[in-house]
């Protein structure tokens, strides 16, 4: 496969694209929800505060991972992880490639499934549901995965974590897996995890406190919280059933992500793919300008 579309890491997706956005789509969506956000798409001060000092005590020179896919579900996530599975030990989700040892990042998926299902789905209120909790155990597994040996991560809790992210490695590279933002809620909800469309920041956290984005869960859960007044998971997020929400709605809320990460990410160091862009030679020719781009990295 041969690709010449990116310059070192960085890919912008092309005029035209399948996955774009017009400005007027954007304000529509905004329009919407009433949404206000930050608006520059900067992440919730007292968040990024507490972020930094976690990960400026960290031993960045240590960590392994050199590329995160920060793309949402559904955009295609699988495809990436699968090629870059040929240089190098990677995640997707719950399938792990050329790691004798996966033991960090399958902690890290098996509490963010048990998250999502004891303390969101399920509404459990002890200590180990309050969001100060989750949020410190989250950064403490997210650690150890960036110290695993793995070199490439794709798909859930990560595209969560952006910020968390960018905060902890500075040279890490993204890419930026997208998708037109009402066929992506469309599938959503037509297929997805039965029935169970797609985890999010509670539309009522997201205005009380400003936060830039429904997908940015480390923002929800830098909420304030103390064991003398404690907030729990299922106050800040949810886990919403295709009944409960609209395409229009879904739409719009993965549509104001998307203008979050394009303020928050290195766009130096991020790779954008659209596979719904040229077809199968498109999608080639994209795979190659990945390979490309990564090797230098493994």
């Amino acid at each position: 496969l041969k690709g010449t579309e990116a310059v070192g890491f960085a890919r912008r997706l092309p005029c035209g694209s399948n996955c774009s956005v017009s400005a007027a789509e954007e304000a529509s969506h905004f329009s919407f929800l009433k949404f206000r956000g930050s608006p520059d798409g900067t992440p919730y001060l007292p968040a990024q505060e507490d972020r930094d000092r976690f990960w400026s005590a960290e031993n960045a020179a240590a960590f392994t991972v050199k590329i995160v896919n920060v793309g949402q579900g559904t955009t295609g996530t699988r495809t990436a992880y699968q090629a870059l599975c040929g240089l190098g030990p990677g995640q997707h989700y719950d399938f792990y490639c050329h790691m004798e040892d996966s033991g960090a990042p399958s902690a890290m998926h098996t509490y963010y499934k048990y998250t999502v299902n004891r303390c969101i789905t399920n509404k459990q209120t002890d200590d180990t549901c309050r969001v100060d909790h989750i949020l410190a155990q989250t950064r403490r597994l997210l650690r150890d995965v960036l110290a695993s040996g793995a070199i490439h991560l794709h798909d859930s809790p990560y595209p969560f974590l952006t910020a968390e992210l960018i905060s902890a490695q500075p040279d890490l590279r993204y890419i930026w897996s997208r998708r037109h933002p009402l066929p992506w809620a469309m599938s959503r909800i037509a297929h997805h995890d039965n029935g169970k469309t797609v985890l999010s920041c509670r539309q009522s956290t997201v205005k009380k406190f400003d936060l830039p984005s429904y997908f940015e869960l480390s923002e929800c859960l830098a909420v304030p919280s103390s064991p003398q007044s404690p907030v729990y998971a299922s106050d800040v997020l949810e886990h919403i059933n295709h009944q409960d929400i609209s395409v229009h709605e879904l739409t719009a809320r993965y549509a104001i992500h998307e203008s979050y990460l394009r303020r928050l990410l290195p766009l130096e160091r991020t790779f954008e793919i659209c596979w719904w862009d040229g077809g199968p030679s498109g999608t080639d020719n994209l795979l190659g300008s990945l390979l490309n781009a990564s090797e230098s990295h493994f």
